[in-house]
């Protein structure tokens, strides 16, 4: 919608390979029509979020503030939830239409507490010292496929997990 950002960077690719001709295309402003795949999938996502965020509460037990830091990272865990299971018209999901293969990572439900082993750990000094670590997970690395998890030192990537009990 003839966003600023998004005009500037579409000059600076115009401007920067003089030799191919480039018609730009702009959609009407503040027609939603016009951008009507891009508005399907904020649809969808948000339908996600909702029975995401539904579900969490239900098994927390409590309602999530809107400056909870689980929500923040809610939009991002409810697309790749889509990008990775919903299959299309052509019988194949966006992972394996990117990628070539489908994803095989474990699900996890959202917020669920696991112990994770954090990735690129370096040698501990003792054999006292904690391998594993408390936190909720948000999510997988999109491109890596590690798990994330919010712990009380924030979000941390880890290459291993166990699940706790309820």
């Amino acid at each position: 919608d003839g966003e600023p950002a998004l005009l500037a960077l579409v000059r600076r690719v115009i401007a920067g390979v003089p030799e191919i001709e480039f018609l730009k295309r702009e959609s009407p402003e503040g027609d939603h029509q016009a951008n009507g795949e891009a508005e399907n999938a904020v649809r969808e996502i948000k339908r996600q979020v909702r029975a995401i965020k539904s579900a969490t509460e239900s098994k927390l037990g409590q309602r999530m503030s809107e400056k909870d830091t689980l929500l923040s990272w809610l939009p991002r865990h409810a697309a790749d939830l889509l990008n990775r299971y919903r299959v299309g018209e052509d019988g194949k999901t966006a992972e394996k239409r990117r990628c070539g293969r489908e994803w095989h990572k474990h699900a996890l439900s959202f917020g669920e507490k696991v112990f994770v082993k954090p990735a690129g750990t370096k040698k501990r000094k003792n054999d006292l010292e904690p391998r594993l670590f408390e936190g909720r997970y948000v999510g997988h690395h999109s491109r890596t496929g590690a798990i994330v998890a919010l712990t009380e030192a924030g979000a941390i990537r880890g290459v291993g997990f166990t699940r706790q009990t309820e």
